[in-house]
């Protein structure tokens, strides 16, 4: 995606910077298209990053919670044991 951003940004500052020959030449039509394409390839690679970065979301929401309530009962679990000076004396 990086290499994509690069090469959109450099299309658009070439274009911008030698507006002139460009217009001189005639090539206003080669250039709109070059600077199409490139954004949209840019954009299709976008789109894919968004939509694993949600997915991500979506997996971690649902697989984080119940991961964390057991981490935490364990941790509980384990601090009592190991802090409780008798542990037979709290089945009393």
């Amino acid at each position: 995606m990086n290499d994509r951003d690069i090469t959109t940004r450099g299309i658009h500052t070439d274009c911008l910077l030698n507006y002139e020959t460009v217009k001189y030449f005639n090539g206003e039509q080669h250039e709109g298209e070059r600077y199409r394409t490139a954004l949209a390839e840019y954009q299709a690679l976008e789109y894919r990053v968004i939509g694993r970065l949600h997915f991500r979301c979506v997996c971690s929401t649902l697989t984080l919670p119940p991961v964390s309530l057991n981490l935490l009962n364990l941790v509980q679990n384990l601090i009592l044991v190991c802090l409780t000076p008798n542990p037979i004396l709290l089945l009393v």
